[in-house]
């Protein structure tokens, strides 16, 4: 099991990754909005972006179509690689036709609503910031006397490697308020997970 911010329903794995096709699979949910480690990002990395309530509703309905496909392809338990190729294209599909112009942009929203989700205070509705929420999930985790000791590891160790690579950029404010009108939405949009 891996830690769990009890505002959205995502790991904080899934909070800090970020990957795309290309790179891996996109979703919010799985494993896909992690934290840009210190190091000089690649050109086609991920970069922040406004957002829109239009962007929020493609990615919203996008992640819902891709969690469709990914579950089907792994279902059938083809061969992994005619399966990641078939399940790319069919990404691919989804996302420019969900709205997205292109791969970047949608990695771009991805990451964008990431690192507001990344910050939301585990408690609340509130943004605080990666580390803050981070250290504050730390601490609960910590007090948690019913966590098996080895899953217990397992999550602080995750929690302190999010810590480290945390984004030093802020979220855009106006990201943040969008963002959080819209937990709803995107706290449904990971029910399959």
């Amino acid at each position: 099991m891996r830690a769990r911010s009890s505002r959205s329903g995502l790991s904080l794995g899934s909070l800090l990754a970020i990957t795309v096709v290309g790179a891996a699979l996109p979703a919010i949910a799985p494993a896909a909005l992690r934290a840009q480690p210190a190091a000089p990002a690649p050109a086609d990395a991920p970069k922040q972006v406004a957002l829109s309530q239009a962007k929020i509703d493609s990615l919203v309905a996008a992640q819902k179509k891709i969690q469709d496909v990914e579950g089907k392809a792994q279902a059938k338990g083809a061969n992994a690689d005619q399966a990641d190729a078939k399940t790319q294209k069919e990404v691919e599909g989804i996302i420019t036709s969900s709205g997205f112009g292109s791969m970047k942009d949608f990695a771009d929203t991805m990451y964008s609503v990431g690192m507001v989700l990344s910050g939301m205070d585990p408690d609340g509705s509130d943004y605080i910031g990666t580390v803050a929420a981070l250290t504050k999930e730390e601490t609960q985790v910590k007090a948690d006397t019913k966590m098996p000791a080895n899953e217990k590891k397992e999550v602080l160790d995750e929690i302190q490697a999010g810590i480290k690579s945390a984004p030093t950029e802020k979220p855009l404010p106006a990201n943040i308020e969008l963002v959080k009108a819209n937990i709803g939405k995107l706290d449904q949009s990971q029910k399959a997970d």
